[in-house]
């Protein structure tokens, strides 16, 4: 039997209905179904409240080669049959590594690790498939610093990833976005949008810096469009009617209009290729 049959007889024969229990755990319906069919696998805490509940061992909730009846007495056979286990089972019936430390902040341990298919690493260092901490490492991971397939932070590095820096294939990034496509006030990428924005093809608001640029001041490889524009090969003859442009850029945001300006003269000097 695995972890969700036992489960599923323990609470029938306590006479519990999935929504009883569920409020017993202080989880959904959902989630008690979820384990249940074991599409999801219980996080230790609630193993041993359900231990605690059911009157059994939580060696006996995890001991998958154990197929008998719930033990006499509550107390799961010590010398029940174990069956090996091979990576069918750790597809099949959810089988884990879980590391907490004991030490704590705010509530939260200060490492966790977490690793096993519906469980969530939640701690200040968070490391699993899904993983929230201050930092997180994961294939999700959600934190102040996140890495991960999937990232969401402040610092936020990962495939697909979000934060107000955000570094990735395919990133979102309010203050600074950095990937092959990216979106942020200022942006690098190979297909880059924002208000400043640096890479093959730029879409900037106020700067567009790339083989093809599109904003108030373009400057581009083989195509510029903007108020103030000008292609790799009228560079030298329009850099002074390009400077009175970033003469123009809005005060506010003085430290791009600085980064700009600079990615501008490397250009210049030949330091920064555009592609043309």
């Amino acid at each position: 039997m695995t972890t969700g049959q036992k489960i599923l007889q323990c609470r029938k024969q306590k006479g519990l209905t999935q929504s009883q229990l569920a409020g017993l755990l202080g989880v959904t319906r959902q989630t008690v179904s979820r384990w249940e069919s074991d599409s999801v696998f219980p996080e230790t805490e609630k193993l041993v409240e359900m231990g605690r509940l059911f009157n059994v061992t939580v060696d006996y909730l995890l001991n998958y080669g154990n197929d008998g009846e719930i033990p006499a007495g509550g107390e799961a056979a010590a010398g029940g049959d174990r069956k090996q286990l091979n990576l069918s089972d750790v597809f099949k019936n959810g089988v884990y590594f879980e590391y907490k430390s004991k030490r704590t902040l705010f509530g939260l341990p200060l490492v966790h690790v977490n690793i096993g298919f519906g469980r969530t690493a939640k701690g200040i260092i968070a490391v699993g498939l899904a993983a929230k901490g201050i930092v997180s490492f994961g294939l999700v991971g959600v934190g102040v610093i996140s890495f991960g397939l999937l990232s969401l932070g402040v610092l936020a590095f990962g495939t697909l990833s979000a934060g107000l820096f955000a570094a990735g294939a395919v990133c979102l990034g309010i203050i600074i976005a950095v990937g092959a496509i990216s979106l942020g006030m200022f942006s690098l990428g190979a297909l880059s949008v924002g208000l400043y924005a640096t890479g093959a093809a730029s879409y900037g608001y106020y700067v567009a810096i790339g083989d093809r640029a599109f904003g108030f001041i373009a400057i581009g490889g083989h195509f510029a469009r903007g108020t103030y524009s000008a292609v790799a090969d009228e560079l030298y003859g329009l850099k002074d009617k390009i400077y009175e442009g970033f003469n123009e850029l809005p005060k506010a945001f003085a430290l791009f209009n600085g980064w700009s300006k600079s990615i501008f003269k490397g250009v210049l000097s030949g330091a920064v290729t555009l592609g043309g």
